[in-house]
Formats: structure tokens, sequence, C-alpha cells
């Protein structure tokens, strides 16, 4: 969440100040999200399908996914510390449970979505290339899987977060902004 804030522009948290916000330091769920998206300011909506979800992208937005790390299938440097980057697609790490990604952009001709996979935890090195670069950065995953996951961890639904020049605008179509009272779960 802190990196979809940071990537809307209208303010740069660090994970500590999410989670101070939302006033919890375990396990957070979409609606959690939606709520602190609205609590910064950022300009959201929800995606309910793949489609949605490929335009939004098309046209500059992240996609904030809820997603089982056991539904994405292991790549070939799958927990093998500082291997070089052949554009290899899948889960680097033996997380398999609820997470949280990115998702920043379409690759291969869109066989694969982008990810920012924030599981990278520094000292070890199979969460690093050989270059030292991040495997989490920009990581291919599985557009099937993906959605895959999202369709049915998360019910479907994934956030898309406006780009910085969608603000600037205040009557934009593509942009609208929904937040559940509270106490109520987002629908």
């Amino acid at each position: 969440m802190a990196a979809a804030v940071n990537y809307s522009g209208v303010a740069f948290p660090t994970v500590q100040d999410v989670r101070a916000t939302l006033g919890l330091s375990g396990p957070t769920d979409l609606d959690q999200w939606a709520w602190l998206l609205d609590a910064y300011g950022v300009p959201w909506f929800p995606v309910w399908s793949q489609p949605e979800m490929d335009q939004a992208i098309r046209t500059g937005h992240v996609i904030v996914i809820a997603t089982w790390m056991a539904d994405l299938t292991a790549a070939p440097d799958f927990e093998q510390a500082f291997s070089p980057f052949w554009g290899q697609s899948g889960r680097y790490n033996a997380y398999a449970q609820g997470h949280a990604l990115l998702i920043a952009g379409i690759a291969n001709d869109g066989a694969n979505y982008l990810a920012h996979d924030p599981n990278v935890f520094p000292g070890l090195g199979t969460y690093f290339y050989d270059d030292s670069a991040p495997k989490g950065a920009f990581r291919p995953y599985s557009t099937a899987e993906v959605w895959g996951t999202v369709s049915g961890y998360a019910d479907g639904l994934a956030l898309a977060v406006a780009p910085p020049r969608a603000q600037s605008t205040q009557d934009s179509q593509s942009v609208k902004r929904i937040r559940p009272e509270k106490g109520e779960r987002f629908a």
C-alpha cells in the first residue's frame, strides 16, 4: 500500500506510516487497503475483471491485488541465491500464503503482468539477482495465474490506483472514489 500511495503522488508514506495510519501491524485486507487509499486522498476505483484490469494498466494505473502466493508457479530461479535474470516468470521464494502485489505493467505480449512484489528482504541472496537487483521489482507473473488468484482468493476484486496526472483533472471519468462506511465491508 505504501508503494501504491507513493505512485499516486498524493503522499509519500513509509510502510511504517501506512501501518500507523491503519493502526495495525499484522495482516490486512482489501477493505482496509481501500480505506487507506481514501485516508491518504488517493484516487482509485475497483476493477472486477481481467479486461478492466488490463485497461486500467494501459491507462497508467497500478493495480493492488490480494493474492494467494501458492497459486503462482515457482520460477526456474525459485529459492536460488543471486541467480541471473533471464526474464523468468513466477514465484521466486517459498512464501505461499496471502500477500499483496502491485501490478505495474503487462509484458510478453500479454502473457505476464509485471508485479512489484515487496517480499524482498536484505541479506537473503534468494531475493536478489546476480547484479544485486531485487527479484521483486517488476517481476513477471503469469497473467492467467494472477487473474486466477484475484478471482479466487480476492473474489474478483482489485484496486486500480490513479497515476499522478489523473489527479490534476477535477472531473476525470476514469477515476472515482468509493469508500465503505466505517464497520462496513467493501462490496
